[in-house]
């Protein structure tokens, strides 16, 4: 857990060095792929904790407003990705979980960004971030995909 969770915050930090690349606050997703290992390999525990350490990471180097959102939407993509593994008997591919897990947590961030900014932004914001999260989601799914079998080896 200790060496994923510093793979976790270093693919946190070299996302952040990106340039912006997509929307005001647009993020690729790099560290879910760690959450998703998480769910695949080790348990729905470990995944949890994950989400919970790299919120408390967003505040450590962020602040906390970028904490309550990346634990909103830590938290809301969680659950989405436990109930899709639940009803597909956990046979839904890499890719549908990566998508599923960015769009997720995307509303969950802007639901958080509604109550803290104290206006609804979900009507002009989420249409794109759902295109953002189905872009990125698929990215991180396709990623997590192709390095499954090299991190199957460390099991």
């Amino acid at each position: 857990m200790g060496v994923l969770l510093g793979v976790m915050l270093v693919l946190s930090l070299a996302e952040g060095m990106l340039p912006p690349i997509l929307p005001p606050f647009g993020r690729i997703g790099l560290p879910n792929i760690v959450v998703l290992y998480c769910l695949q390999c080790l348990g729905w525990r470990e995944a949890g904790t994950m989400v919970l350490l790299k919120a408390g990471f967003a505040y450590l180097t962020r602040g906390a407003v970028a904490a309550a959102l990346s634990l909103a939407g830590g938290l809301l993509s969680f659950g989405a990705l436990l109930l899709l593994l639940f009803f597909t008997k956990k046979r839904a591919s890499l890719t549908a979980l990566g998508v599923t897990g960015a769009v997720t947590h995307n509303a969950g961030q802007l639901i958080a960004f509604s109550f803290w900014a104290k206006t609804n932004v979900l009507p002009a914001y989420l249409p794109v971030m759902v295109a953002v999260g189905v872009l990125t989601g698929f990215a991180t799914g396709t990623v997590f995909r192709l390095t499954l079998p090299l991190l199957r080896r460390f099991d």
